[in-house]
């Protein structure tokens, strides 16, 4: 028996124009109404949830900013948060001025960008968070020197890139200094501290509320989703995710735009989805 539903949320529960599909909402609150805990699992920080939250009233936790944040939106109150280490967001950011890529800052409330980038988002590939950003991110002038005031504060750092080719080159000069590094959508790399994916996030709250793996469901696209995929008793690929995380899911359901969320809700209740699903 599935107890909790853990969503990724770009390319996942939200559409190609960011929304929530009423479709997915009504699944949704048909698998809360079940007993079913829905948990967001997302590279987003709280600053890029808030226009959703009041949607998702019945959601109460969070694996955040992939998995370095675990988080109670009632209670507002950080239960597990895993910082990066000073040194690490330097060379980030040194990485970042090498290949005139975008760095972007998640603290356990705040999103922090350079303002001069703010509006160039599109030429690193991310044009279509740019409204949300003008409204949620705090701007600073320089990137470093709001690193060296806030040592104990950035759980994660986002690099937009205007190619893979740069995201590519970037990863290969971080690596083996002591980060998580993962892609995600667009040309942007993802660096955590180690430990801090959605399945280990995904693990602390399941310890928490006393779920099982087994008794876990999760649907995602990308390949900061693969460890809670993996993780979970039931998984769901979106029928837009890259290959290699449809072969990692159990199950591949339609894209975000065509009611994959309802396959993925309907399968977990035992309700007829067979036609619409993959193995």
């Amino acid at each position: 028996m599935i107890r909790l539903l853990a969503l990724d949320m770009d390319g996942t529960l939200l559409d190609s124009n960011k929304r929530i599909l009423p479709g997915s909402l009504r699944a949704l609150q048909r698998a809360e109404n079940q007993g079913i805990q829905i948990v967001l699992s997302t590279g987003r920080g709280i600053a890029e949830l808030r226009q959703y939250l009041p949607e998702l009233p019945f959601v109460r936790y969070g694996v955040l900013e992939s998995g370095a944040l675990v988080y109670d939106f009632i209670r507002r109150e950080a239960l597990r948060k895993l910082p990066l280490d000073p040194s690490a967001v330097s060379a980030c950011l040194d990485a970042c001025e090498e290949m005139d890529a975008m760095p972007h800052f998640l603290t356990v409330t705040q999103s922090v960008v350079r303002a001069d980038q703010l509006p160039r988002m599109a030429e690193y590939g991310h044009g279509d968070f740019r409204p949300l950003f003008e409204a949620v991110c705090e701007r600073t002038e320089d990137m470093q020197t709001y690193a060296a005031a806030h040592p104990e504060d950035i759980l994660k750092v986002c690099m937009y890139h205007r190619t893979m080719e740069g995201r590519q080159r970037s990863r290969e000069r971080l690596s083996g200094l002591g980060m998580d590094l993962r892609f995600s959508e667009n040309h942007s790399l993802e660096a955590t501290c180690p430990g801090a994916n959605k399945g280990e996030g995904l693990r602390a709250l399941q310890a928490r509320l006393g779920i099982l793996p087994e008794e876990t469901a999760a649907c995602g696209d990308a390949d900061n989703d693969l460890e809670m995929l993996r993780l979970s008793g039931i998984s769901f690929a979106m029928g837009n995710a890259s290959a290699h995380v449809r072969a990692a899911a159990g199950q591949t359901v339609r894209d975000n735009d065509s009611g994959g969320i309802e396959d993925a809700v309907d399968f977990i209740l035992n309700e007829d989805a067979a036609s619409r699903i993959q193995k």
